[in-house]
């Protein structure tokens, strides 16, 4: 009896959470969807926040548990989990990087991929790795300043490489004063180093997304209900956003989020097309390492301002179109 209880008070509270965030996405809309100007100033502020976020990073690194006792044991700010901390990162350089001057932009990008860097989050360091290709790809950041990049990059690999032991072990220093890290960041410095290592985190997500793709197979047309991986055996979810819905609502459960993504950038005109492609790409790439994309609202602001800079694009290009009909 206390064990049904104790689902249905899961279920409830999941259906809560996912009701409140469909509110909000839905009044941050309405928000950002009233003036261009809006939409602009909202993008200033992403930048703002993306400075401040990166210098905490940095800060949390060389001075662990300055934000938070109950940081996981890499840096995060104010975010507490370094692998939101670093999602926010890559989406606010997805907004923000547009309404800087071309030639100030490769830095920006170098800027946040250092805040990124120092998260440790393998998840979000290859989305930056991706989003820097696509900034590059759509000529976003300025051709001129591919090459000027391309040998910095070359420089920094090849100090790395050559230095490789001893920044490790500099850095794997840091447990001698905080002994909290020496779990948790020793084995992502030791990532760094040689990918194939495997540590106690990527055991976990595998085992996670194993007994998730178990629960899916037993009904993988209806699902096993609303919140059916959070009250089971593993003390964590499935760490993947696809999975998680699919456990819950069947195969069905895997187009949920590129649907919403889908809906908030579908005919996205002139830079929010841009912005749009690069926007679905992180999403629908870090819903393969977090399920909680849906309920974090750093996540949910993206979609409503994603979403009112499509309408605001579809808008003026409609606009255009008339009034270019009107003067033939």
């Amino acid at each position: 009896m206390s064990n049904s209880v104790l689902n249905y008070a899961i279920a409830l509270q999941e259906l809560k959470t996912r009701t409140l965030s469909v509110f909000f996405i839905l009044l941050m809309f309405v928000i950002f969807s009233g003036h261009y100007l809006i939409q602009y100033l909202v993008r200033k502020a992403i930048f703002a926040a993306v400075i401040l976020t990166v210098i905490n990073n940095i800060y949390d690194f060389f001075h662990p548990l300055s934000f938070s006792i109950f940081n996981v044991g890499r840096p995060a700010g104010f975010y507490i989990n370094p692998n939101q901390a670093a999602a926010a990162l890559v989406l606010g350089l997805i907004f923000s990087i547009g309404i800087l001057k071309p030639k100030y932009r490769f830095y920006f990008l170098f800027f946040v991929g250092v805040g990124v860097l120092v998260t440790l989050s393998r998840g979000a360091i290859l989305g930056w790795l991706i989003i820097a290709i696509l900034l590059i790809k759509k000529s976003i950041i300025a051709h001129k300043q591919i090459l000027y990049s391309s040998v910095i990059l070359a420089i920094l690999a090849l100090v790395f490489l050559w230095y490789q032991g001893e920044l490790l072990s500099r850095l794997m220093a840091l447990s001698d004063f905080n002994p909290f890290y020496e779990d948790s960041l020793s084995q992502r410095l030791e990532w760094l180093s040689d990918p194939s290592i495997s540590n106690s985190s990527e055991s976990l997500r595998v085992r996670v997304m194993k007994l998730g793709w178990d629960m899916f197979t037993q009904n993988p047309l209806l699902g096993k209900g609303i919140a059916a991986t959070l009250d089971w055996s593993e003390t964590v979810s499935t760490h993947n956003m696809y999975l998680y819905y699919m456990v819950d609502h069947g195969i069905f459960g895997a187009f949920i989020l590129p649907i919403l993504v889908w809906s908030v950038t579908r005919q996205a005109r002139g830079e929010a097309k841009h912005i749009g492609l690069l926007f679905s790409t992180f999403v629908l790439f870090w819903g393969l390492f977090s399920h909680n994309i849906l309920s974090e609202r750093y996540i949910l602001i993206t979609f409503a301002l994603m979403g009112a800079m499509t309408m605001t694009s579809r808008r003026e290009q409609k606009y255009r179109t008339s009034h270019a009909c009107k003067v033939h």
